[in-house]
């Protein structure tokens, strides 16, 4: 793979969309005390600076192809004369001494590091109890709250419906987890696969989810200059008037049957499942919100669509939006893009 990039210069397309996912991975890794930590103490480890992870986003920008073949003939070249020292007579226990010491120390660094790294990043972190919280109510009675913050140039959202796992017909749990599954499997013109790489080039996360209380987009993240295509695709995954016309199949992505085989012998899953029968009872939050290997293969189309219908309805939906946006903006941009939701039926 190496060699094959040192001798061929990268396409213009897969160098944008490599320096897009890590210039993502960078401002993404501010949003986190916890990995924003790891970075700057694996930073000083090395005898970089903070400033230096503080730039990378710009110095990701200025890599061009040339450069990239470059590296990828300078990491051959040092490839080879690392394999033919290892067979030179260096002994497997000196090796294996050198790897441990040097893991061992670069632990502790790291650690340190950290350390110092979290008294760095509460130093220049605006403090959360200064935080505004506004909420907008849009024409269609879309409820949503945002907090401005252009500490760091992204912007996350979740939007939520009432519901989840409670509202699975009776005797087959699972259906809402299989709706949240199918949600982003394409929609209108996108394919799954079409909607998964434009995903994948603007670095966008989004996933959907459900518990026993609700089905929601579990995270939408994007870079505050993608926000424009991110909030296109997640009118795709919430087209759900497309989701009740499309001939979408009901079957489980296989770790979902994976999972709930697994249920069934791991100790943990089957202490709460335990609990919460006994707590619960017949009660619609003493099902198993995921399914069994009982009731997931009795899941069909009809009963999909049926539970679009009845639960991702507009009176249910609530969004919340936080990052470098303007709130009356992004307002009317998330609002109109999730306003073909219908209301609860009758």
């Amino acid at each position: 793979m190496i060699a094959d990039v040192a001798q061929n210069p990268a396409r213009a397309e897969d160098l944008e969309r490599v320096k897009t996912q890590l210039i993502a991975e960078a401002i993404y890794a501010q949003d986190n005390q916890a990995t924003l930590a790891r970075w700057y103490g694996g930073a000083l480890t090395t005898g970089l600076s903070i400033d230096d992870i503080r730039s990378w986003p710009d110095r990701i920008r200025a890599v061009t192809a040339e450069q990239v073949r470059d590296a990828a003939a300078e990491m051959a070249r040092q490839e080879t004369f690392g394999d033919r020292l290892s067979d030179q007579g260096c002994r497997a226990e000196t090796r294996g001494e050198a790897l441990v010491t040097y893991s061992l120390t670069r632990r502790a660094a790291l650690i340190g590091g950290a350390c110092l790294a979290i008294t760095a990043c509460s130093a220049s972190t605006p403090s959360q109890a200064a935080a505004k919280i506004q909420r907008l109510v849009s024409p269609g009675g879309i409820e949503a709250w945002f907090v401005q913050d252009a500490t760091v140039p992204l912007i996350a959202m979740e939007y939520a419906f009432g519901g989840g796992a409670t509202q699975d017909p009776a005797g087959k749990p699972g259906v809402g987890n299989m709706v949240a599954d199918l949600l982003d499997e394409g929609s209108g013109d996108l394919d799954s696969k079409t909607f998964h790489e434009r995903l994948d080039r603007r670095a966008i996360e989004l996933s959907f989810s459900s518990t026993r209380a609700i089905i929601s987009a579990a995270r939408l993240r994007m870079l505050k200059d993608n926000k424009d295509e991110a909030f296109d695709l997640l009118q795709h995954g919430a087209d759900l008037a497309a989701f009740r016309r499309r001939r979408c199949r009901a079957h489980p992505r296989p770790g979902r049957s994976r999972a709930c085989a697994a249920s069934t012998t791991n100790p943990t899953s089957l202490a709460s499942r335990k609990f919460l029968e006994v707590a619960f009872g017949d009660h619609p939050y003493g099902r198993q919100a995921n399914g069994t290997l009982d009731s997931v293969p009795k899941i069909d189309v009809a009963d999909l669509k049926d539970y679009v219908r009845r639960v991702l309805a507009r009176d249910t939906l609530r969004i919340a939006v936080v990052g470098d946006v303007d709130p009356t903006r992004s307002a009317n941009c998330s609002t109109r893009r999730l306003a073909a939701c219908r209301p609860r039926p009758a």
